[in-house]
């Protein structure tokens, strides 16, 4: 399983966790079967423990419906990415949330104490101005002081990376850059 930040992350969580409520429901309705047909004089026991089985399949039905709303980035997207300098810090598939508000990140690069995230969406300066909210409570709630860049436009994403990246190659501090990155892996789901 892919882990929170890396490419593919939302479409492989999605899939595992249907796939892990569809295992945990078959055992859970064999038990369910076998306890009514093989054991009816013990069938209370069974159908306990049927019923107790249900609350996993309940997590991952519920862990994959948090999901369903959200898609990872394009391939043609990340394609293009992999071919930045590995210096630069890129997250993937970032569903940050702070409060009862909940945003999308498609990919946040960080350099150095500037954070830039492309978010993809029709309501572009609405989810604009919620992510630049949503990313700054949680850099204020942490104590921690960084530029946020928020662009909408795929091209404009990319140049602004090169050229940041560019200005700020000889002077990357690897530690500031991790530790941002902790503090937003730690704020998504």
């Amino acid at each position: 399983m892919k882990k929170k930040g890396e490419f593919g992350y939302i479409q492989d969580t999605k899939a595992h966790n249907f796939k892990l409520a569809m295992i945990m429901l078959l055992i859970a309705l064999s038990v369910f079967i076998f306890g009514k047909a093989l054991l009816p004089k013990m069938f209370n026991y069974f159908a306990v423990v049927a019923a107790l089985l249900m609350l996993p399949v309940a997590q991952c039905i519920t862990r994959y419906l948090v999901f369903k709303g959200f898609k990872s980035i394009k391939k043609q997207l990340y394609e293009k990415l992999t071919q930045i300098d590995q210096e630069v810090l890129l997250l993937y598939d970032l569903i940050l949330v702070f409060s009862k508000k909940t945003i999308q990140s498609k990919v946040t690069a960080i350099i150095n104490d500037t954070i830039i995230v492309y978010i993809e969406d029709n309501k572009k300066e609405k989810n604009k101005e919620l992510a630049e909210e949503v990313i700054n409570k949680i850099l204020e709630k942490n104590k921690i002081k960084a530029k946020l860049e928020i662009i909408v436009d795929e091209e404009a994403y990319i140049d602004r990376i090169n050229k940041l990246f560019e200005e700020n190659k000889t002077i990357l501090d690897n530690q500031l850059q991790d530790n941002l990155a902790e503090i937003l892996l730690l704020s998504s789901i």
